[in-house]
């Protein structure tokens, strides 16, 4: 798997943090080697290896089905991605962010989802 179609590790581990419920088709393990602390992307999880070793890579399919139905996705040009809303009641005294920009689909579209979960929004 490419890592494009994937959340970052750095993102990845603050949804973690946020309590984002970890089920994902790929998951970034921590491993060592040769006494060096290192993170693979891996499709599927071990079982046998303990969740705190484990954190989803979310592809843009997954992030969607937790992102709310007003949340807009749209290509800006060749390297940037833009996660978006459209109309949205909020709480009273909440405001939503109006754009978020990545490199890739999933990464904007995992950053919206920490922005709504960091604001209480969702």
């Amino acid at each position: 798997m490419n890592e494009a179609h994937t959340t970052s590790l750095a993102l990845s581990q603050r949804l973690k943090a946020l309590g984002i419920p970890q089920v994902s088709e790929f998951y970034w393990k921590k491993v060592n080697r040769n006494g060096m602390v290192l993170w693979e992307l891996r499709n599927g999880i071990e079982s046998d290896y303990p969740k705190e070793y484990f954190c989803s890579a979310f592809l843009a399919s997954e992030l969607g089905e937790m992102l709310p139905l007003n949340i807009q996705i749209r290509r800006c040009d060749s390297t940037k991605w833009a996660c978006e809303r459209m109309d949205y009641r909020l709480p009273e005294g909440k405001q939503l962010l109006k754009e978020i920009l990545a490199n890739t689909m999933p990464e904007a579209m995992g950053k919206m989802l920490e922005y709504l979960k960091k604001e209480g929004l969702i």
